[in-house]
């Protein structure tokens, strides 16, 4: 493996030099990096090139760096953002609404050729092509998407579109079948993240029920059980929060604490949990149910059965 395509944020990508609670990333991926043994095609902290407050020195550094001019030159004075009309449903009536619009840009290069006026050398110029549609979504100029809670497709107005794919055409009868050589990529991340919350709930069914067995042999007044501590630990719930406090209507101490703690992780309220675990694991098995096996296909259900029995709302 040469290059890598990052996805996740920069605190997330090596647990080893960086966030050590990410369950993300790669460890030792940054020394990886500084030993040239791979590469990122965007690379930690390139997400300071959008910063807003760079774009008066956007010219400078680029006659500085590559030796010409930018190829979009920066806007001379700031624009009022675009409004849309948006459905309040407080209000129930139409408001104008500040969107954000990301168009998506093809590149082809071309057969000409531009001089570099520091190398005087000659390079191919690319040409770029802005597919149509987008993606819109509501909030400030700039705010990530993911932040919003409306975000809609961007048409063309209708106006019917060539079909135009990069696929290998087939030249004989497509013949289809459960697993094959083409794997999209949605496919492959729906299986890779079948395995990883597969992980994980084994792991933490198995630490839950040697703490469970520790709890089952923990003296309450007099004997502290160490390993069991450590369990816990490892678990991440040692404490319950004040809205768990305030249901069972009394501050916990020592045994009872441990045990409340222990069993709420038969309930969907910590995202660790067995059911979220677990619910993640039925949406990506679900994505991919026809790659998988009959066989595995029955472990799932059978799992599914099982979870049932402890949150009747997955039957």
């Amino acid at each position: 493996m040469d290059v890598i395509l990052r996805h996740c944020d920069d605190a997330y990508c090596d647990p080893l030099e960086l966030r050590g609670d990410s369950q993300l990333g790669v460890p030792g991926l940054l020394q990886a990096m500084r030993a040239g043994g791979v590469a990122l095609s965007n690379a930690l902290g390139v997400g300071i090139l959008e910063a807003p407050v760079l774009a008066d020195y956007l010219p400078m550094l680029c006659e500085h760096l590559l030796g010409e001019p930018l190829l979009l030159p920066n806007a001379d004075a700031t624009t009022q953002p675009a409004t849309a009309p948006v459905f309040d449903r407080h209000l129930q009536r139409l408001e104008p609404t500040r969107l954000n619009l990301r168009c998506f840009v093809t590149r082809t290069p071309g057969s000409a050729m531009a001089k570099n006026s520091a190398t005087a050398k000659s390079r191919p110029v690319s040409e770029y092509q802005v597919m149509p549609g987008g993606l819109a979504w509501v909030g400030e100029p700039g705010s990530p998407s993911l932040s919003s809670t409306v975000m809609k497709d961007v048409g063309d107005g209708g106006l019917p579109q060539p079909h135009v794919s990069q696929l290998r055409q087939a030249r004989g009868p497509v013949v289809a079948t459960r697993d094959g050589t083409d794997l999209p990529s949605r496919v492959a991340e729906s299986l890779f993240w079948l395995g990883r919350y597969g992980e994980r709930l084994d792991t933490r069914a198995r630490l839950l029920r040697e703490a469970l067995l520790r709890l089952m042999e923990y003296d309450q007044d007099e004997i502290a059980d160490q390993l069991l501590d450590e369990l816990l630990l490892a678990l991440d719930i040692t404490t319950l929060n004040e809205e768990d406090e305030q249901r069972l209507q009394a501050p916990l101490m020592g045994f009872e604490l441990k045990r409340a703690a222990l069993l709420a992780q038969f309930d969907d309220v910590d995202p660790q949990a067995l059911q979220p675990l677990f619910a993640q694991l039925m949406r990506n098995a679900r994505s991919v149910r026809d790659h998988l096996g009959d066989d595995s296909w029955r472990v799932v259900h059978q799992l599914r059965q099982r979870m049932a029995t402890f949150n009747p709302s997955l039957e």
